[in-house]
């Protein structure tokens, strides 16, 4: 079952934005400022380390799984900050959001700072694989 939701959340971001990828690769228009650079790097991150668990704890590494999961206590911090300062770049430079910027950070904001909290809730919960593994998974999606 979790295998599933992984690879839902992975084909849902990479579908999401391979249409916009395209597209802008059709209008000629593939330059993305630096935070944009960074967001995807970090949130490309914790996608990847969201795989690597599942598969460490599917093939019974479990003492690795907590090694490497000491990981997020990099991307956490880096997702919390990024995600909101991408949304708010994205406004800045957006002239077609001028009357809708509040309703659109606010959407973003609260999705970043839940599924941080929810994250980091995930982790300090670790010692209880079965919360553990319902808040990883729903701080995922919430930043998904």
């Amino acid at each position: 079952m979790i295998d599933a939701t992984v690879l839902t959340i992975w084909l849902a971001i990479v579908l999401g934005f391979a249409i916009d990828i395209a597209w802008r690769a059709r209008i000629g228009a593939l330059n993305f400022s630096l935070i944009v650079h960074l967001h995807a790097i970090a949130y490309t991150g914790w996608l990847v380390l969201l795989a690597v668990q599942v598969w460490l704890v599917r093939t019974g590494r479990v003492a690795a799984h907590r090694r490497v999961g000491l990981a997020a206590l990099v991307l956490l911090p880096a997702m919390l900050v990024l995600g909101p300062a991408t949304a708010f770049y994205g406004v800045a430079d957006n002239p077609y959001m001028p009357d809708k910027w509040i309703a659109w950070l606010s959407v973003n904001y609260t999705n970043a700072f839940g599924s941080v909290a929810l994250l980091t809730a995930g982790f300090l919960m670790r010692r209880n694989p079965a919360a553990h593994k319902r808040l990883m998974l729903m701080g995922t999606i919430a930043v998904t």
